[in-house]
């Protein structure tokens, strides 16, 4: 196993563990005790349900968070300091390979002609109970396990849900583009997973398939974050890492300037050819502004991606290196359809990369759905089972109860309790849009085009997260004569 260092220097890393430890307890506690007397959306109409909390687990969490308190407000300063006199490195790397065995992995040569890889994306929120309680979501601790094993408990079979008719790929209809399990994921991609313990909790469990892991990424200064928030990005990977960049966005707004949200960027290696030609795929994750109301935030951080990306590939490039894929994806806080959207929908990254879902800007096909739940009715008893919230998603109507309608017009706090609106009659209809909220995206760009075999929206982790994880399988292509 290897663990980076993010620091040059042996006191910084002691000084940050240090820092972490007397943290930890008092931030933990401090969320704990004012998380029992701020109710979810759901704990609104059980009012019961939080009789413990207000009378017993509020005043133990209060009394230990005092106890606390001397060593964590020390902590908190401590870190300050660290943060603002020692270099830190953007990320940690992970590694469940020594490098005798990724070095042969490395020249392992690849004899069949075509290529096929899954990637995944998942917005998780697994952050400190009060803010998982200020977005309707609460147990990060109980989630983040329960999130790692539905990730491990896969199909074995292939996701090949796409037809080629006259050699244009189609998915049929939302059956076949709604998936109630993970299939086997080659690459994943992970957006808020905000608290380090939370990261090294997955990795616990997924390093039994996945051997190479990016977490805690982000820039962390006084004038970039306040020294608070990192990215909540975090890459898993079964294929060795050979290179790996950060950017934080520079146009941040609200509780965006306390968090180091950004791009990250990884390559990644595949196989070598007989030629000792290296085969490598670049992968981008990323997590844009939320709630950025009249201001166009999300384009302009769209556009830092492009020109980062575009940087990172050159930076890293090497001559023996074979480009077989270029894929960006993640949470984008927008839409194709929504009007207030209307600025990205056309924005250059798209001419640049393919999204799969698109049918042309504005409109997506018609088997895609929302990824965005609405959190008033995330805790419904229909969505308690994969294979019921599967049909509910499958009926165009009461799919609009569960995933918001890409009817967006100004990104503000009330996209967390809407409700679809209804007719003149009172009643649900369907919608062109209805249930069409699409914010979590993958794209491939188009010099390195792949072959999708398979794209599907998964409804295992409902109940655990409030967006649908999105899987792609494709398929690259080699010349025989390498």
């Amino acid at each position: 196993m290897y663990v980076s260092n993010k620091y040059t220097c042996r006191p910084a890393k002691w000084l940050d563990l240090t820092c972490y430890h007397l943290m930890h307890p008092f931030i933990t506690y401090l969320s704990n005790f004012v998380s029992c007397y701020v109710r979810t959306l759901h704990e609104k109409h059980f009012d019961q349900s939080k009789l413990y909390d207000y009378l017993m687990y509020g005043p133990l969490y209060a009394a230990l968070c005092v106890i606390c308190a001397p060593f964590g407000l020390f902590g908190i300063l401590l870190w300050v300091f660290l943060c603002s006199c020692f270099h830190q490195e953007k990320y940690t790397l992970v590694s469940f390979d020594d490098e005798d065995t990724k070095l042969e992995n490395l020249k392992t040569l690849q004899i069949e002609n075509d290529t096929i890889y899954t990637i995944g994306t998942v917005n998780l929120l697994l952050a400190t109970e009060i803010l998982g309680r200020l977005n309707n979501i609460k147990h990060s601790d109980h989630r983040c396990q329960e999130i790692a094993k539905r990730i491990l408990n896969h199909s074995c079979e292939l996701l090949n849900n796409v037809e080629f008719i006259n050699h244009e790929p189609k998915i049929n209809s939302k059956q076949d583009s709604i998936v109630t399990e993970f299939p086997n994921i080659d690459f994943l991609c992970l957006q808020e997973v905000w608290e380090r313990s939370y990261a090294l909790g997955l990795i616990t469990i997924l390093k039994q398939e996945f051997k190479y892991f990016l977490y805690d990424v982000g820039e962390y200064t006084v004038k970039i974050n306040c020294c608070m928030l990192g990215s909540g990005l975090m890459f898993a990977s079964k294929k060795p890492i050979l290179d790996v960049d950060f950017k934080t966005f520079t146009k941040r707004i609200k509780h965006a300037k306390y968090a180091s949200q950004g791009v990250l960027c990884v390559k990644v290696a595949l196989h070598s050819d007989r030629n000792n030609c290296r085969h490598v795929g670049y992968i981008s994750n990323l997590h844009t502004q939320a709630y950025q109301g009249e201001e166009n935030v999300i384009a302009n951080q769209l556009s830092e991606t492009r020109r980062f990306v575009a940087d990172f590939k050159e930076k890293t490039h090497r001559s023996t290196d074979v480009v077989e894929f270029d894929i960006i994806c993640g949470d984008f806080n927008a839409d194709n359809m929504s009007i207030g959207d209307a600025p990205i929908h056309n924005h250059r990254l798209f001419y640049d990369y393919e999204d799969f879902c698109m049918a042309e800007p504005g409109q997506d096909h018609g088997w895609a759905i929302g990824t965005e739940m609405r959190q008033p009715t995330m805790y419904s008893s229909c969505l308690k089972d994969p294979f019921e919230f599967k049909k509910v998603l499958e009926d165009d109507m009461l799919r609009r109860m569960f995933i918001l309608d890409a009817d967006v017009t100004v990104h503000n706090t009330d996209l967390a309790t809407k409700m679809p609106c209804l007719d003149s009659a009172s009643r649900l209809e369907v919608l062109h849009n209805g249930g069409k909220r699409r914010v979590d995206k993958i794209l491939t760009h188009k010099l390195h085009r792949v072959k999708v075999l398979g794209y599907a929206f998964l409804t295992t982790l409902t109940n655990l997260t409030d967006h649908l994880p999105v899987v792609m399988t494709f398929q690259v292509k080699h010349n025989r004569s390498l």
